[in-house]
């Protein structure tokens, strides 16, 4: 309904807040003075002549009719204060109070509408505590001040003790400040809760994006690696081959042409297993829910990427020690990644140089090195691949830390480069039987 009422005055352009304390000012001063005209007729009426107060209404002038409604549209439009200084229009309304006692007969009181308005806004718009003694203030000084102004003679006529008078009348004016300021309060704490409340879902939504998008940037991370350690090991013996194949075309093209059906069957695996990897992002309802995956490598296909390594001309020597044990799946893949991009780093930065690949096994971790020697720089691989750096460290680094172990790349005396990677062994892994081919290589 308040939301309503709200579109409703935008429509007619009164959109500030105070623009629409003034619009509520006017109709209050409307409701007052229509209010008050009504009571001059009821007691004017039979009824004003069972107190004995027709007589004096009836001799209450023009003047001082007009006074009292001038006064009361002035204490109503004090309600355009009400949310910036909702103290200072209390005490504006309880002004306006005090100058109607005067103005109006003997025997007759009204209470301007705009006051308790006025406290109300009091307890919502003002601190608690202060609001609260605001009002019981009010209704304290309006009934002593009105009793002053009044006089005692009006008072002693009514023929009840003036104490008894002005507690009651004490009783009855705290009981409508203070029960007004009240229910302010209640609003006033219910808007707080409720502008709360709804900053706190809104925080909650701002977390809640922020967690998707860094969900989304640790995907994207996740699949930068996949794609990378894909396109980068397949590739980089793509690029070996080629220039092989370009130093051979004039002096042994049966050799060139054997470079050239290897890079064939190189790029078409190298297309199915990017297929298989951008078929992980695509979403899975255009796939089927009941769609299988795409396998991911483990230490059973090491010994294939060796041996594909051994195909592209690259001398590797196979070193295992220790008793294998079961790894998690994440761990195995973290294994198969780092050797390939390992394989791959030696097969672009140190063509023809030996790589020895040593996987230990011991108590607390399983430990993955990888050592090449030193290159020949003037290799046309080596040129061609060293124009843009890469990011393989960075890569397998954070593969490293995703499952808890520790890679450390450096350069070796001789000028070569040793990748070693630490995994740990899990809680309650058991000790697998040897795979065949262990030893070297």
């Amino acid at each position: 309904m308040l939301d309503a009422l709200r579109r409703r005055l935008d429509a007619l352009g009164v959109r500030t807040a105070t623009g629409r304390d003034a619009l509520l000012g006017g109709v209050v001063a409307v409701l007052s003075v229509a209010l008050f005209l009504a009571v001059l007729r009821v007691v004017s009426s039979g009824l004003g002549e069972t107190f004995g107060a027709s007589a004096s209404v009836g001799a209450m002038s023009t003047g001082a009719t007009v006074a009292t409604c001038v006064v009361l549209v002035g204490q109503s439009m004090a309600l355009t204060l009400r949310r910036r200084w909702p103290v200072l229009c209390l005490a504006l309304t309880l002004l306006g109070q005090l100058v109607l006692v005067p103005l109006l007969p003997p025997f007759v009181s009204f209470q301007g509408p705009a006051a308790l308005v006025a406290a109300y806004s009091a307890g919502v718009y003002a601190p608690r505590r202060p609001a609260l003694g605001a009002a019981a203030g009010t209704a304290v000084a309006q009934v002593l001040l009105g009793f002053v102004l009044g006089g005692p003679a009006t008072a002693a006529e009514l023929g009840v003790p003036v104490g008894t008078q002005l507690w009651g009348g004490l009783v009855s004016a705290l009981v409508t400040y203070v029960g007004a300021a009240l229910v302010g309060a209640y609003v006033g704490t219910r808007r707080e809760l409720l502008a709360e409340l709804r900053a706190r879902v809104a925080q909650a939504e701002r977390e809640r994006e922020a967690l998707a998008a860094q969900a989304v940037l640790a995907e994207r991370g996740r699949m930068a690696r996949e794609l990378h350690d894909v396109a980068a090991h397949h590739l980089s013996g793509i690029v070996v081959q080629a220039a092989a194949a370009e130093r051979l075309v004039d002096g042994d093209p049966e050799r060139a042409r054997e470079s050239l059906r290897w890079i064939r069957a190189q790029g078409r695996e190298t297309l199915e297993n990017l297929r298989l990897v951008v078929g992980i992002l695509r979403d899975t309802g255009d796939r089927g829910e009941d769609a299988p995956s795409a396998p991911q490598p483990t230490l059973a296909d090491v010994p294939s990427l060796l041996d594909l390594a051994r195909s592209t001309g690259t001398r590797v020597q196979e070193t295992r020690r220790g008793e294998p044990f079961e790894l998690p799946p994440t761990a195995q893949l973290t294994v198969y990644r780092v050797l390939q991009e390992s394989l791959a780093n030696a097969r672009r930065h140190a063509p023809g140089s030996a790589v020895d690949v040593e996987t230990a096994y011991d108590e607390d971790a399983m430990e993955l090195t990888v050592r090449n020697g030193r290159g020949d720089p003037s290799s046309a691989a080596t040129q061609v691949d060293d124009e843009v750096p890469g990011h393989g460290v960075i890569g397998m680094t954070e593969r490293a830390e995703l499952v808890g172990g520790r890679l450390s790349a450096r350069r070796t005396s001789g000028g070569g480069w040793q990748v070693r990677l630490t995994v740990p062994r899990p809680e309650g892994a058991t000790t697998g039987a040897p795979r065949a081919g262990q030893g070297a290589r």
